[in-house]
């Protein structure tokens, strides 16, 4: 049986999955209020038996309960605050205007792409990214539909709470008490890229709520087997699915356990075959779509392999990051990432190393040893996943952080009851965790600081955007430009790499007229100067708006480069670039410039005149 926090959690994230799903299904007909208003009627009466069937008295007794318990007991207040205030800021964070990365690459500029066309479509332009998971985005396509930015990240931000939950779930199962719980929760909270991503619409932070889920399930359904769990296991593994490929590993993880317990009779084979038959049919539908639409129902993953001669869409990205794929790196990885992380991996993701210094003494004591063993089995499979098939970033460890938060939280408690009744040990102690939450702190503390006073309005939003940290910047100024300037009807070729959710989406023309899916082939056309400029006639573009420098953090101490981009190389840049040698920009930031896209067409008609 699932307590109340356990069913707090999953219905949470079976919610979730459910709001995809019927984004998914109604999207692609009708992506406007009354698409999604049908979509939100189908929920609220749907509802209605569950709302009138919840215990409340129980839960509000169980809520007094808490209240009454914690003001006896200074801690475990003390984290009730703390994971209150820490949820509190990162869901108003969600108000600022989007500011990371990936959001303004695809996570976000696809949706406001679908919901300024009125209906889901494949937007060419953004390259392989339309055929990942979307369950992150359609929410954020639901949220999009009533209201604005601010909805959509706050949205994704329950799925962060939910999150928690599941990992203070998961080191209850795992032996810990209340204040334990509580601990994890907020260990769980507190690592940075948790706290960052949940004001975004990031996907990491809804896939460790699923993968959370989907280790929490299996471990109940080792302990009382029933189709129920199996179910569940198997609707938190495609909700993993459905929010990124990453999760396959994961689940993939789950195999030599799996095949362990058959084996050894611990489960029948109904419930055992159960949650992947749920899975696989839950995640059909994107499987389908993929293979309608390219041929290869995990694009672009494996893409060789189902399209003879196809590109290898990926396969530069395994090799980004990391300190090497030898025995000792898989020993040194841990320490690297987590102490020395700006040298060889994405940066200080983590923050202070508080997972790595606490989740070994978690191990103290044979019970929980004997308790953790399927849970650690199947985090080591998906660390070795991690390690050797695919790019060694520490964000996409995130499916690890409910378990390891749960871990640090047993760790922690685990020596606190070693030492006893010395005071010296318990003062060592309290010194080492208050350093390691004080380093913390400081980590959490940035994003309250950068975020809050934009999102509540003390802040305007351009000093917010033309100040705040963006890799490679934001260029808000100059798509405010092309946002205020475009009329009814006319276009504009966006030469940014990537093209961001900042500038206008619909109107962009990031593949010239033709050629929107000709990079599935990986042979993209060259063009002569008449041949381009025929197609920027075509396309009618009326201006043209390129990228001139860029931000480069990636270095041993984070700190902004300022750096040229060189376009000479690019097949377009070729023909645009010296056309520019005779045209003024229209409008300048520090990253990109704005151009006349009909002085632009008539400088190269000139060139094509003088026989350039």
């Amino acid at each position: 049986m699932l307590n109340d926090l356990e069913r707090l959690a999953f219905g949470l994230a079976v919610a979730a999955l459910g709001l995809h799903l019927a984004v998914f299904a109604v999207g692609h007909w009708r992506l406007d209020p009354l698409g999604m208003g049908l979509v939100a009627g189908a929920f609220i009466l749907g509802a209605i038996p569950g709302l009138r069937a919840m215990p409340w008295a129980a839960w509000r007794g169980l809520v007094t309960a808490s209240v009454r318990g914690s003001a006896g007991h200074r801690f475990e207040a003390l984290l009730w605050v703390l994971i209150l205030g820490i949820a509190l800021s990162a869901l108003l964070q969600g108000l600022a205007p989007p500011n990371d990365y990936d959001s303004l690459m695809y996570h976000l500029s696809i949706p406001l792409y679908d919901v300024a066309k009125g209906w889901m479509e494949i937007a060419w332009g953004w390259h392989n990214r339309n055929f990942f998971p979307i369950l992150v985005e359609n929410l954020a396509r639901f949220a999009l539909v009533f209201s604005g930015t601010g909805a959509a990240q706050m949205m994704h931000g329950l799925l962060g709470l939910g999150a928690a939950m599941m990992t203070a779930a998961l080191a209850r199962r795992l032996g810990g008490g209340r204040k334990t719980a509580l601990a994890a929760a907020l260990m769980f909270l507190s690592v940075r890229v948790v706290v960052w991503e949940m004001a975004t619409l990031e996907v990491e932070v809804a896939q460790a709520l699923y993968c959370g889920g989907a280790l929490l399930a299996y471990m109940l359904l080792r302990r009382q087997g029933g189709y129920g769990l199996a179910c569940l296991f198997g609707l938190m593994l495609a909700g993993a699915f459905h929010v990124k490929y990453t999760s396959l590993l994961y689940a993939g993880a789950f195999a030599p356990i799996m095949l362990w317990d058959l084996f050894r009779r611990r489960m029948k084979i109904g419930p055992w075959l159960t949650g992947p038959l749920v899975t696989l049919a839950i995640f059909v539908p994107h499987l389908a779509r993929n293979l309608a639409m390219t041929g290869n129902p995990l694009f672009p993953l494996l893409n060789p392999v189902f399209n003879k001669g196809g590109p290898a869409f990926m396969e530069d990205a395994r090799e980004q990051y990391g300190v090497g794929r030898d025995l000792l790196s898989h020993l040194e990885a841990p320490w690297a990432f987590s102490v020395d992380p700006l040298r060889n991996f994405d940066g200080v993701i983590l923050g202070a190393p508080y997972l790595l210094a606490l989740v070994p003494f978690a191990f103290l004591g044979r019970r929980r040893a004997r308790d953790v063993v399927p849970a650690v089995a199947v985090a080591l499979g998906f660390y070795l996943g991690w390690f050797h098939l695919i790019s060694q970033q520490v964000r996409f460890l995130a499916p690890l952080f409910p378990l390891l938060a749960g871990l640090a939280a047993l760790g922690a408690a685990s020596l606190w009851e070693e030492a006893g009744a010395s005071r010296p040990l318990r003062l060592g102690l309290a010194t080492l965790f208050l350093v390691l939450a004080a380093t913390q702190s400081m980590f959490v503390g940035i994003y309250t600081v950068l975020r809050l006073p934009v999102a509540l309005g003390l802040q305007s939003v351009e000093t917010y955007l033309t100040t705040t940290p963006t890799m490679d910047g934001s260029h808000y100024l100059a798509c405010k430009y092309l946002t205020e300037r475009l009329q009814p009807g006319q276009r504009y070729l966006s030469m940014l790499q990537p093209h961001f959710a900042t500038c206008p989406t619909t109107s962009a023309v990031i593949w010239l007229p033709g050629e929107e899916k000709a990079w599935m082939t990986g042979k993209l056309p060259t063009y002569s100067t008449a041949e381009f400029l025929a197609k920027l006639d075509e396309a009618d573009i009326r201006y043209v708006i390129v990228q001139s420098r860029f931000e480069n953090r990636r270095n041993a101490d984070a700190r902004a480069e300022m750096r040229t981009a060189v376009l000479s190389g690019d097949r377009i840049a070729k023909h645009i670039v010296p056309a520019l040698d005779s045209v003024q920009p229209l409008f300048s930031d520090k990253f990109a410039d704005v151009y006349d896209g009909v002085e632009i067409r008539e400088a190269l008609r000139r060139r094509l005149r003088a026989g350039g």
